[in-house]
């Protein structure tokens, strides 16, 4: 296991969290993790009409998300549940701003996986997105994202800036670091650790993205991250300029630490939905997050997360970002 510094496991004792929190989930005799890269992906997209690229998917097979209902049924490989397709239980204590949480775990000793997911706002609640991980077990972790589209999609008419639109709106992300386990199946006193789960610690965010609907490109940045069961920020990351497909998906490999424009630290990829692109949903995977020279002390930590974000100016989009943006 990789700890925290000894000064930041100090000021979690302070704030009186529990379990061993500071972790991530890999080999302790110095072998690579397995990653859910390393794991062989399904063909088989979330959605068969709108195919998710393999490095946002993940080991994520298949998703139907209905919140009408307040149902969400994932597949993912593999062992979350004794079943192919598993039903996930809603877990208000780990909602995150503007996105739900659901669970599931078997028994005390099977994982627990984390999934948060969204519906845009828009009248025709064009698009969702989701991810879910588990906090690894047994040296491996399961992970992915998924996003969805609703309704057509137009884009926006050519204005006075041309197809320059901005969105703006909360982030979500699960991660292989582990939670202090608040959600855990309690187990038997005295159980060996090195059997026992652990949950996916949280991230949180805001997350910017501009769009230029005349050439078909975006970028944007995700800001105020923090790693939310903790309170620790975590530094900003931005998504470089990505292309947008005729039919409203986008895909970018290359993302960095605000700032250092040097590196690549993830992918991302979304899709955009509704009249005059009224919403995007998307997904991030980044295979580090806690910085330059590792100045939290971890190594081969994971995120996942999600954005559903509705384009400023219409109701549902952040007020206070989308001031100065179109």
């Amino acid at each position: 296991m990789i700890k925290f510094p000894t000064f930041l496991l100090a000021a979690c004792l302070l704030a009186a969290c529990s379990g061993n929190p500071f972790t991530v989930t890999e080999e302790g005799t110095g072998e690579e993790m397995a990653t859910p890269e390393d794991i062989p992906a399904t063909p088989e997209a979330p959605t068969a009409a709108n195919p998710i690229p393999a490095s946002l998917a993940l080991n994520l097979q298949a998703a139907t998300y209905n919140p009408d209902a307040g149902t969400l049924v994932l597949r993912l490989s593999s062992l979350d549940a004794g079943v192919l397709d598993t039903t996930y239980q809603r877990t208000p204590a780990l909602d995150r701003p503007g996105y739900l949480a659901f669970t599931v775990q078997d028994d005390p000793l099977d994982r627990h996986v984390t999934a948060m997911v969204a519906r845009s706002s828009d009248p025709q609640a064009s698009v969702q997105a989701g991810v879910a991980s588990d906090g690894g077990q047994f040296n491996t972790y399961f992970s992915g994202g998924f996003y969805q589209r609703n309704a057509d999609f137009t884009p926006p008419a050519p204005g006075p800036d041309g197809g320059l639109v901005s969105y703006a709106g909360t982030y979500a992300g699960v991660t292989n670091v582990n939670a202090p386990g608040t959600e855990l199946l309690p187990v038997a006193p005295g159980t060996n650790p090195a059997i026992l789960p652990a949950q996916s610690a949280q991230t949180t965010g805001t997350i910017f993205l501009n769009v230029d609907f005349s050439n078909n490109a975006v970028n944007g940045a995700i800001i105020e991250r923090s790693l939310i069961q903790y309170g620790l920020a975590l530094p900003d990351v931005v998504l470089r300029v990505a292309d947008i497909a005729p039919d409203g998906t986008f895909y970018g490999d290359l993302v960095q630490y605000s700032g250092v424009p040097a590196g690549d630290i993830g992918d991302y990829g979304g899709i955009f939905g509704g009249t005059e692109a009224a919403a995007v949903g998307g997904v991030v995977a980044l295979t580090e997050f806690d910085g330059q020279g590792n100045p939290l002390g971890l190594e081969a930590e994971r995120e996942v997360g999600v954005f559903v974000l509705s384009r400023c100016g219409i109701s549902g989009s952040d007020a206070t970002l989308c001031a100065d943006a179109n």
